[in-house]
């Protein structure tokens, strides 16, 4: 078996998603980022970014696109919402139970 035909066994590790947006002025993509990690005392940090692509690019050492930190409108570091489990809805089902009677004609062992 070849090497590219083999499973994977590493495991990745889900920190994040992006999600591809447009702005409501010029209708001009970007990136929108959430990055969950933990800081250095175990608390769940959640981290917003907007990326752009790098309209100035001259040269090919210059970056593709740029990152910049998520701010609200008032220019303050924007914060998400925390997380909210998904609970699936429960549906009420009335059963009518009915009262079952077990006729034994015979209490002897055959």
């Amino acid at each position: 078996m070849s090497d590219e035909l083999k499973p994977r066994t590493n495991k990745m590790i889900d920190c994040g998603c992006i999600w591809k947006k447009y702005t409501k002025t010029t209708n001009k993509p970007y990136l929108f980022i959430k990055i969950e990690m933990e800081d250095s005392l175990g608390v769940p940090q959640t981290l917003l970014f907007r990326a752009f692509k790098n309209d100035y690019k001259k040269s090919d050492k210059e970056p593709d696109l740029r990152i910049y930190l998520a701010t609200d409108q008032d220019g303050n570091i924007a914060k998400a919402k925390p997380r909210v489990p998904y609970v699936k809805k429960e549906t009420k089902i009335e059963v009518e139970k009915k009262d079952e009677v077990s006729q034994v004609e015979n209490d002897e062992v055959l």
